[in-house]
């Protein structure tokens, strides 16, 4: 039965010097090439799907923020309105309390806006139920507005400050998780700058491989030349000599064609 033998390619005799250094160079050069797709594009598309989730809590922040900027205003304004009808501010005047009480209905309007903000947040958050928390508000408002007393007012006050410290302990979440989310990008930046690095590094030793193996190729020809018994080849002054000549003689030709052209008849 004949022996069947190993491929070429599979001994160690085929791995020259310069076949080994064309096969590294091409696989780094390679690696380099599709590593920017491979590893450094999903740390670029991480990057950026964080950077959204950051800029989508910082909004969030931004507008629970600014709602309870706003409550804050308009139940200071309240309170005032409050207190000059219990203390009986205008009460001489023909219409004094009628005044009182459209203030401080207007007032119960603007606060409902600012708790209404604070309330879909905390509802977007999962934190309760936004139909059920904000009809039982609602109906503590109506009451408020139908009879300015120190029961309704306290009951309003009382929801308000309650959702209120929800919506601070819902920034203090909001907070830590964009905290957490910033400092995971910048890990995934430096990953992606690092593999950059290493892709750039293993091109560089790819084409320094290249190189070396087509310097090896040409001292394995000089070499081979020689041992046949050829001539060395021409030195750059001789290459140089040559570019000279060829150059003379193409001037030469468009010369001739100049010549020739403007030697011709008019009719021709």
């Amino acid at each position: 039965m004949p022996r069947i033998g190993l491929a070429p390619i599979a001994t160690f005799r085929y791995w020259s010097a310069k076949r080994l250094a064309l096969l590294i160079g091409f696989l780094l050069t390679i690696i380099g090439s599709l590593g920017t797709q491979l590893i450094v594009a999903p740390y670029q598309n991480l990057s950026s799907a964080l950077e959204l989730r950051a800029k989508d809590l910082s909004a969030k922040i931004d507008t629970v923020k600014n709602a309870q900027a706003q409550y804050i205003l308009f139940q200071q304004q309240g309170a005032l309105i409050f207190a000059m009808s219990a203390a009986g501010v205008s009460a001489s005047a023909t219409n004094g309390p009628q005044i009182i009480s459209q203030l401080f209905q207007l007032n119960m309007l603007d606060r409902t806006e600012a708790i209404q903000t604070i309330i879909g947040s905390l509802a977007l958050d999962r934190q309760l139920d936004y139909r059920t928390v904000f009809d039982r508000y609602k109906n503590l408002v109506d009451a408020a507005r139908k009879d300015i007393s120190l029961a309704t007012y306290t009951a309003v006050d009382d929801q308000e400050k309650e959702l209120s410290h929800q919506a601070t302990e819902e920034i203090g979440r909001f907070q830590g998780v964009l905290t957490q989310v910033q400092q995971l990008k910048s890990q995934a930046d430096a990953s992606a700058d690092r593999s950059k690095l290493l892709l750039l590094v293993a091109m560089a030793l790819g084409a320094t491989f290249l190189l070396a193996a087509n310097l090896i190729s040409t001292r394995e020809t000089k070499m081979d030349q020689a041992a046949r018994g050829f001539p060395p080849p021409r030195t750059a002054s001789d290459g140089r000599v040559t570019e000279l000549s060829t150059a003379a003689y193409l001037i030469e030709v468009a010369l001739d064609q100049a010549r020739t052209i403007g030697g011709r008849k008019p009719d021709e």
